[in-house]
């Protein structure tokens, strides 16, 4: 089956934004961050939405925002915030022709490529450790797993663009 669009999911730092901004470039599809989306309607950061109006609140601006790509008329590589994905309701309303991708990468190797950002807000601010992005890779997994392709989103970008538009290509 053609994929309508490709919304690629994971951790925060797994590189959804640079690798969907590649991938789109190299398709010919547009490209969206649903984060971006959220930061432009508030008029804030993520971090200044979430110490404003709460995780929740964020939540929900992220899911309207995940509709409002899935909408799209053109074909679009969509890049979702870490947390956009880990629901229930976010899946359900992602139509089988979108090719969904999780880009697995190792809490320590996250921690290093997370170090120094403290824009964070699920960090609290500060430099994230192993342990604290183990636990919430732990609680996040069962949604990032029901991607139909999940990639080492350790490689190079190259790598892993190269094999997700494989798979698009031998998508049935």
């Amino acid at each position: 089956m053609a994929c309508s669009h490709i919304l690629v999911t994971g951790m925060m730092g797994c590189g959804k934004t640079t690798i969907g901004r590649d991938l789109s470039l190299q398709l010919g599809f547009a490209h969206v961050d649903t984060d971006y989306l959220v930061e432009q309607a508030c008029g804030m950061t993520t971090a200044r939405i979430f110490s404003t109006y709460g995780e929740p609140e964020f939540r929900n601006l992220e899911f309207r925002a995940l509709l409002s790509a899935l909408s799209s008329e053109r074909r679009t590589v969509i890049s979702t915030g870490g947390g956009t994905m880990c629901n229930a309701a976010a899946w359900s309303v992602v139509p089988p022709e979108v090719m969904t991708v999780w880009l697995d990468v190792p809490p320590a190797v996250l921690s290093l490529r997370l170090c120094g950002d403290t824009s964070r807000p699920l960090l609290g601010g500060g430099s994230p450790n192993g342990e604290i992005l183990e636990r919430l890779l732990e609680i996040r997994r069962q949604f990032y797993a029901r991607a139909e392709l999940c990639c080492n989103g350790d490689m190079a970008a190259e790598q892993i663009i190269n094999n997700i538009i494989a798979y698009e290509r031998n998508r049935k």
